[in-house]
């Protein structure tokens, strides 16, 4: 069987976690998983991905590298150069993430029932620091990917949509996967929630969030900074949205806030899970956090 399914996973100083993520994909014959490293600088993670080999029977394992540390984004799109002709579909997979079983495959088959999706996703189930599941909202909306970061990293792409969408735009300091949405919403992509836990999410002190927030205004700002054009047809992006009226009232309003932008940003989350996903524990959570502040 042709390969019709390509798993990117960025890879930097990931020794620690990079066996369990690998040993999470499933052994398909029509699997192919493509490593970046990207310019990883401990010496024990530059060992380990050189002696990196497949953990599966059937399913086809290759290797990249670049010679400077430039951000998930590069590396993801660097990976994808590899990708086998055949492959109908891609997938980001974080080297310290892991899939759940039955999930790639799940992916897949909502995808093929409907060749009129660019993207499926699922929900995640996260461990580390924190223990718990994250909700998603059924559907795509080019609207919110203007305020927040509305899909997984996790979310399964129609390669033609991808390459309309002209990959992964955005380096860092900006956010390789909101960046990627953006340029889904760009091009009308359509997209669902499949309904059901698709990824162990690793919570850890690298989290954006946990690890510094001065950065959040400096990163929102550079990733926001490659799509002018959207940015400006806000107005009537808005006017198309299926989201909830109270949530395309609210979420603009958050901007304005003379709050810290850490605080902006987890308003913004607040009321994402809560009136997009319906995710009434992660919303509160995400109060929480912008109480502590």
């Amino acid at each position: 069987m042709s390969i019709r399914v390509s798993v990117l996973i960025p890879y930097f100083n990931a020794a620690a976690t990079i066996h369990e993520t690998l040993a999470s994909v499933p052994d398909r014959d029509w699997v192919e998983v493509i490593i970046c490293d990207d310019a990883s600088d401990d010496p024990a993670s530059v060992k380990a991905f050189d002696e990196l080999e497949a953990p599966w029977g059937k399913t086809t394992l290759k290797k990249a590298r670049r010679t400077v540390n430039s951000g998930p984004g590069p590396a993801l799109n660097s990976a994808a150069e590899l990708m086998d002709p055949a492959s109908e579909y891609l997938i980001e997979l974080d080297a310290d993430d892991q899939l759940l079983p039955g999930a790639l495959e799940d992916l897949v088959t909502a995808m093929d029932r409907d060749p009129s999706l660019d993207l499926a996703w699922g929900n995640l189930v996260t461990f580390g620091l924190q223990e718990g599941k994250r909700r998603y909202g059924a559907f795509f909306d080019p609207w919110l990917c203007l305020y927040k970061n509305p899909l997984p990293c996790c979310t399964m792409m129609r390669r033609s949509s991808w390459e309309r969408a002209g990959g992964w735009r955005v380096a860092f300091p900006g956010i390789q996967d909101w960046g990627m949405w953006l340029a889904m919403a760009e091009i009308g992509a359509r997209g669902r929630n499949i309904g059901r836990d698709v990824l162990r999410y690793r919570v850890s002190e690298q989290g954006l969030h946990l690890r510094t927030r001065a950065v959040l205004a400096e990163r929102r700002e550079a990733t926001l900074s490659h799509f002018a054009e959207l940015v400006a047809s806000e107005a009537r992006l808005r006017r198309k949205s299926r989201c909830n009226p109270l949530l395309r009232f609210l979420l603009p309003r958050t901007e304005r806030l003379p709050v810290s932008s850490f605080r902006r940003s987890r308003l913004a989350a607040l009321l994402l899970a809560g009136l997009w996903a319906h995710d009434w524990p992660t919303a509160y959570s995400r109060l929480r956090e912008l109480i502590r502040g």
